[in-house]
C-alpha cells in the first residue's frame, strides 16, 4: 500500500524541481549577468578636447570630463597644459566634442560658449584648469555629482583605479567613447598622486576613478570606501631615459625614452581649490541661458 505514495511523492519533488529551474532559466533571460562593476555611467561623464585644423575638421589633443556644480551649472575639467600654449595663454582653437542623443556628436568651440559662462580658470599651482560650459539640448553626457569628488587624505597606495580619456587621439567622431585603462596608486605624494598606469599623449586631463575590488551589500560593515569616486586627473606619464655612449669618444650620442607605466595624477583637491575660489562662486551664482 505504500508503493503509490512513494512513487507520488517522487513525481511531485520531480516537477517542483522542474519548475524551479525553469523559473531560475526564465530570471536569466530576463536580465543578463554583468561583467564588470564598473559603472558605465562615468563614460558619459568624459570629453575629446580637440583643436581645429580648419572650419570644418578638429584634431584631438587631450581629455576632459564635466562636473554639476552646486548651483546646477555644469563645469569642464581637464590639464591645464592641454588648453595652454607654449606661452602660457589659453588656445584660441579650442573646441570639446560632446555626443549626442542619436549617436552622433558635435564640437563645441569656445566661440560657441555663452559669453557669461566666462573663460577658463587655471590653477597657480598644479596642472588644472576648468571652465563653465553651454551645450545643445540633444546632448548625451551624465555630469559627475561634485560630491564624488575624494580628498587625497583618504587615498592609500594599493587603491585599485581605472582611468579614462582618449590615448594617442582614440576616439570616433560619429561617437567618442573613451578608453578605460586599470592601475593601481603606487604613492601619494604631497599635492600629487603617483598611479601604476601607462598613460599617453592624450590622456592628459582625464578622470582618475577609485574601482573597489569587492563590492559589499548595503547594510554590511567595513572600514573600506564601497562607492566608485573621483581621485584626480591625469597630467603625465613618467619616462625612463637612457643615454647612449660613443664608445670612441665617450660622449653622448642619442637619448633613448620608454614609458615607464607610472603617471603623475593631480588629486581632486586642486579641484576644490579652483571652484572655492572666488571668480568661480561669482559665475557660479548667476542665472546663466
Amino acid at each position: 500500500m505504500r508503493a503509490p505514495f512513494k512513487t507520488t511523492k517522487y513525481v511531485t519533488a520531480l516537477a517542483f524541481s522542474f519548475v524551479l529551474v525553469s523559473a531560475s532559466h526564465l530570471i536569466a533571460e530576463e536580465k543578463e549577468p554583468l561583467t564588470s562593476t564598473f559603472d558605465e555611467n562615468w563614460l558619459k561623464a568624459v570629453v575629446s578636447i580637440e583643436v581645429m585644423t580648419n572650419p570644418t575638421n578638429s584634431s584631438p589633443i587631450g581629455t576632459g570630463f564635466l562636473l554639476t556644480t552646486q548651483c546646477n551649472h555644469i563645469i569642464l575639467v581637464t590639464a591645464k597644459h592641454v588648453v595652454e600654449n607654449r606661452e602660457g595663454t589659453i588656445r584660441t582653437d579650442l573646441a570639446y566634442r560632446i555626443n549626442r542623443k542619436n549617436a552622433t556628436s558635435y564640437l563645441l568651440g569656445d566661440t560657441g560658449v555663452v559669453p557669461s559662462l566666462g573663460n577658463w580658470l587655471v590653477s597657480t599651482n598644479a596642472d588644472v584648469a576648468l571652465r563653465f560650459i553651454s551645450w545643445e539640448d540633444r546632448s548625451d553626457f551624465a555630469p559627475m555629482p561634485m560630491y564624488v569628488m575624494l580628498p587625497q587624505k583618504s587615498i592609500q597606495a594599493g587603491a585599485p583605479l581605472v582611468i579614462l580619456g582618449f590615448p594617442m587621439g582614440l576616439r570616433s567622431e560619429e561617437h567618442s567613447v573613451a578608453v578605460l585603462r586599470k592601475g593601481v596608486i603606487a604613492r601619494s605624494d604631497p599635492g600629487n598622486l603617483l598611479a601604476d598606469c601607462f598613460v599617453f599623449p592624450g590622456n592628459s586631463g582625464g578622470p582618475v576613478i577609485y574601482l573597489p575590488n569587492v563590492r559589499f551589500g548595503q547594510g554590511w560593515t567595513n572600514p573600506m570606501h564601497n562607492e566608485q569616486k573621483l581621485l584626480g586627473l591625469v597630467t603625465s606619464d613618467i619616462s625612463y631615459s637612457e643615454t647612449a655612449v660613443s664608445m670612441q669618444t665617450l660622449k653622448p650620442r642619442i637619448t633613448f625614452e620608454e614609458n615607464s607605466g607610472l603617471c603623475i595624477v593631480v588629486p581632486t583637491d586642486r579641484i576644490t581649490e579652483l571652484t572655492n575660489s572666488s571668480d568661480f562662486k561669482r559665475i557660479d551664482s548667476q542665472t546663466h541661458p
